[in-house]
């Protein structure tokens, strides 16, 4: 099929498009219309298609061999519907499987990354920055919380999540040209036994944190952006009872635990009994916000089994520790870290920057409630995406906290590291382990 961005089928598509909306609405088009409906789009472009060829032949050159032409409408048909119906030459990258992200810097420098992890250059989206901007706004109200969402210069940053689960992050006035990232959802991966297939989780590591989590550990899944560490936390969450009370918190809901794929090899739900938190941003009279905080408040009053939170990077640090100390044992987060180390004093950082705790006030908080870190990276030659550290966090003895290391991964799927503590072997059996987890050999 034809490119949509080939300049005879995108001048074909404006002049179909042009013509349903004049024939529709009895005048010139405007700038934003109403949603029409991919069956009632695709009438109206047909008809629209029929016109030009039996009345206007100058649409689509003449001199063409019929295959040919033929290409052309088949092209101008789709990219027409998407224009009208869904979002226009986003749709096909949106469509293929393959595509894993999408980075546009303006109109014409397109991006994509392939689940195979490589990154080529696309084909433009829009004809202009100006008609990407439109595009944007489009996204933004059709699809942002509660039926509509800015995109403006005063509200120049959105977040957007569409039906098909895609994550739209829309920015203008602050960058050169406007700018959109695109990023897939992939909830195929949910069990452990799949991260071990991928070689993301050693077995001897996945058979110890799947137990941690299960029998209640708090763990801090820590790593950097695109280390999978959502995927890695969504597998280990569903590895718990499915009558637990879970709460999740996040930015954007991106765990998915009671979606329809999240069921067992049986077609049985993972999760029964699940309260998906979403934070929202302030409106233009900076009224209306939600946080992580908030959420971790209101978590407070509805029973909790399990709280987790999407990522700590904040003010919620400090209420996050505290939850994991009292009503929500077994409690999991994710970090942005460069070493499970790190995380640990990343989040001891946090709950001291934002609280009224000393710096060891809060790196005694962060000993007490963390049980267990694990660290997620990706292998910047070969992009594979593994967890490379577990540690386990011990008391503090004067100003240190006590760290057991578990495991170490290198990319190669080498094992190294002291294997379980008799302290977490102990609590574990207490809590019906019946397996013996491997130690290193």
């Amino acid at each position: 099929m034809r490119s949509w961005s080939d300049p005879t089928v995108r001048r074909a598509v404006l002049a179909v498009v042009e013509g349903v909306h004049a024939r529709r609405n009895g005048q010139q088009p405007h700038a934003d219309t109403d949603r029409l409906g991919h069956d009632q789009a695709a009438d109206l472009v047909m008809a629209e298609i029929r016109r030009f060829r039996m009345e206007d032949v100058t649409v689509v050159p003449a001199g063409l061999a019929p295959e040919e032409q033929a290409a052309i409408w088949a092209a101008v048909r789709h990219a027409a519907v998407a224009e009208l119906a869904a979002l226009g030459r986003l749709q096909p990258l949106l469509d293929d499987d393959s595509v894993q992200d999408v980075n546009i810097n303006g109109c014409d420098e397109v991006w994509v990354i392939r689940v195979d992890g490589s990154k080529s250059r696309g084909d433009p989206v829009a004809d202009s920055d100006e008609e990407l901007l439109r595009l944007g706004q489009r996204i933004a109200r059709r699809y942002g919380r509660e039926g509509e969402q800015e995109w403006s210069e005063t509200c120049p940053i959105a977040d957007i999540t569409l039906t098909s689960g895609h994550r739209v992050s829309l920015v203008r006035e602050t960058v050169p040209r406007p700018t959109m990232s695109i990023r897939r959802p992939d909830l195929s991966l949910r069990h452990v036994d799949q991260l071990v297939a991928l070689g993301t989780l050693h077995a001897t590591v996945a058979e110890y944190l799947a137990a941690v989590v299960r029998f209640g550990a708090n763990v801090l899944v820590a790593g950097g952006t695109k280390a999978g560490k959502t995927t890695t936390m969504r597998c280990l969450l569903n590895e718990i009872d499915p009558d637990e009370r879970i709460i999740t918190i996040e930015d954007v809901r991106e765990l998915m635990l009671a979606a329809s794929e999240m069921v067992d090899v049986a077609g049985t739900p993972l999760h029964n009994d699940v309260v998906s938190f979403a934070t929202r941003r302030p409106n233009a009279e900076g009224e209306g916000a939600f946080t992580l905080s908030d959420g971790l408040r209101a978590s407070k009053r509805l029973n909790p089994d399990r709280l987790v939170v999407g990522e700590v990077r904040s003010s919620e640090a400090a209420e996050l520790l505290d939850a994991m100390m009292g009503e929500a044992g077994g409690s999991v987060c994710t970090i942005h870290a460069s070493s499970a180390r790190a995380a640990l004093a990343r989040l001891e950082y946090l709950a001291a920057e934002h609280s009224t705790m000393s710096e060891f006030g809060a790196r005694r908080r962060v000993a007490d409630a963390i049980d267990v870190v694990c660290w997620q990276r990706q292998d910047p030659s070969t992009g594979k995406r593994y967890v490379a550290e577990v540690l386990e966090v011990g008391e503090t003895e004067g100003d240190t906290v006590l760290i057991h290391e578990v495991y170490r991964v290198d990319a190669e799927q080498r094992l190294s590291g002291d294997g379980p503590s008799v302290r977490m072997r102990q609590w574990l059996t207490r809590h019906g382990w019946r397996h013996g987890i491997q130690a290193v050999d």
